[in-house]
């Protein structure tokens, strides 16, 4: 895979400065679900991965995620064998069962379905956060812990950019001062639903909004689409251009510079000129 594991496509992006604010959240988004369907797939054959982790999810040249490495798989329903109760597998990624069976109420080691779920919410982990997150707190028998920022009794937060005086026109609108953190409840569109300290619901503009932390309970792959506003030829010096024709719609992978990198229905990539598209 020409970008390596998502673990270093990560670091690689974040040193680039691409997966800032609501960047960060649309990749992680596409890549868990990735992963998510990868799993679902091998649940659907008959196969437990047994050693899923952030080093072992590699990234192809369109940025989507593949599940590999099945040197710790078994099938489900196989009889046992050394092969099939191996236990092996990162220790930080790994079911507490696997370690520890007895205080489970097991008789084995043997991996199971439910072990690769458990491996795949320590990626979440490892992913929206840092490895040192898993490998700091692994404990047999606790799941692994994470910092305040990401703990599911937290909402998505938000702090106030500005002070924004609500419009008495619109009854719905709040307002905020500087630096006052808000709760999100609907980040649709360019006003998003919030609530204050004190209970208060109503809009505020979005631009006025910087997130502190994220969530990922719900796996929505955000992609971006463009409509070509002209006919494009791509040029034959250039084999990352594609042709695309006026109203033709396009998936937008990656939105940086004048020529962007798009998928066509056809699951052609790509790159395009921004100026002959128009985000819709």
């Amino acid at each position: 895979m020409p970008f390596g594991s998502l673990r270093s496509y990560r670091a690689m992006l974040q040193k680039r400065g691409k997966l800032e604010g609501d960047q960060f959240e649309e990749h992680m988004n596409r890549w868990l679900h990735e992963v998510a369907q990868g799993l679902a797939y091998l649940q659907t054959q008959g196969i437990i991965l047994g050693d899923l982790h952030g080093g072992n999810i590699l990234v192809d040249s369109d940025g989507s995620t593949k599940v590999t490495d099945f040197g710790m798989a078994l099938v489900a329903d196989a009889a046992y064998n050394y092969g099939s109760i191996h236990g092996g597998g990162a220790i930080p990624w790994k079911a507490p069962e696997l370690m520890y069976p007895e205080g489970f109420g097991l008789t084995s080691s043997r991996a199971t379905y439910a072990c690769d779920v458990y491996s795949f919410a320590c990626v979440c982990i490892e992913e929206n956060l840092r490895p040192s997150a898993l490998k700091s707190t692994y404990a047999l028998g606790l799941p692994p812990t994470s910092p305040p920022t990401a703990s599911a009794d937290l909402p998505y937060r938000v702090k106030a950019l500005y002070t924004y005086n609500a419009s008495s026109d619109d009854p719905n609108e709040v307002s905020f001062a500087k630096d006052e953190i808000l709760d999100v409840l609907d980040k649709e569109g360019k006003w998003w639903q919030v609530q204050k300290s004190d209970g208060t619901i109503g809009i505020a503009p979005s631009k006025f909004l910087k997130p502190l932390n994220f969530k990922f309970l719900r796996f929505q792959v955000s992609i971006l689409r463009a409509k070509a506003l002209y006919s494009y030829r791509a040029s034959p010096d250039d084999p990352n251009e594609i042709s695309f024709v006026k109203d033709q719609i396009l998936d937008v992978l990656d939105s940086e510079g004048k020529w962007w990198k798009v998928r066509m229905a056809d699951g052609t990539f790509g790159i395009a000129s921004s100026n002959y598209l128009q985000l819709i």
